[in-house]
């Protein structure tokens, strides 16, 4: 039983090493690398096709990053897959499960637990002999996702893979770690490209709400606020 997973990379040299680690029990990982890539997220996916089969497809947004031309080429390449199982993730999306769970599933789409990952209360607990983004342990359940497919081809997903076209199955509930927040000076970098990228398309839509109306100052603050949240 073959095993996929479908992704789209912008800028991500920074999460890509842990991302195709942390997926390397998968048959194959496919990427959508957004033409205006310009960092060395291409040379780390060269860098590790040797421990893992990573396939490629150049995708060109032509006036800003579109959420709906985006789910579109994804819901494309979901369509092109025919093996039995497949994750719809993003770069910084870790489902934790082995594949002999995955793989014991019955057929349809699967809903996992959302949690946000946050960083510790104070870096003097974490080994710096180790990627310190592993041991990120505070979070919060943000949700759920219906991103694990087994045998069911006719799915289609809306902007973000937060709801699909068809029933939702939530008697297994992996869950999956969203490490966006993980890192903060990351974080906040990441976010700040991000925010110039949206297109007037996306605007008008409403899109992108949470980084348009995001400074500088919003995103540390939101960084530094975590550090006193009960929740976490």
């Amino acid at each position: 039983m073959r095993v996929e997973v479908c992704t789209c990379i912008y800028n991500e040299e920074f999460l890509l090493p842990y991302y195709l680690n942390h997926y390397q029990w998968v048959d194959r990982i496919n990427i959508l690398l957004d033409r205006d890539t310009n960092d060395n997220s291409l040379k780390v996916m060269q860098q590790w096709s040797n421990r893992i089969d990573i396939k490629v497809f150049p995708m060109k947004m032509e006036n800003g990053f579109d959420n709906i031309f985006k789910i579109d080429k994804l819901n494309d390449l979901f369509r092109s897959i025919s093996s039995e199982i497949v994750f719809m993730v993003d770069a910084d999306e870790f489902i934790l499960a082995d594949r002999e769970k995955v793989e014991s599933v019955e057929d349809g789409v699967h809903a996992v637990y959302f949690a946000q990952i946050y960083r510790n209360i104070s870096d003097i607990d974490l080994d710096i002999k180790n990627p310190s983004i592993y041991q990120r342990r505070h979070g919060v359940i943000d949700g759920l996702k219906p991103i694990l497919v087994k045998n069911c081809k006719d799915v289609s997903w809306g902007v973000g893979c937060h709801e699909c076209n068809q029933p939702v199955i939530t008697k297994h509930m992996f869950k999956l770690a969203h490490w966006c927040m993980a890192d903060p000076s990351f974080c906040i970098d990441r976010r700040m490209h991000r925010i110039a990228r949206v297109s007037e398309a996306d605007k008008e839509r409403g899109f992108c709400v949470h980084l348009t109306s995001s400074t500088l100052e919003s995103a540390i603050q939101e960084c530094e606020s975590h550090l006193n949240d009960e929740r976490i």
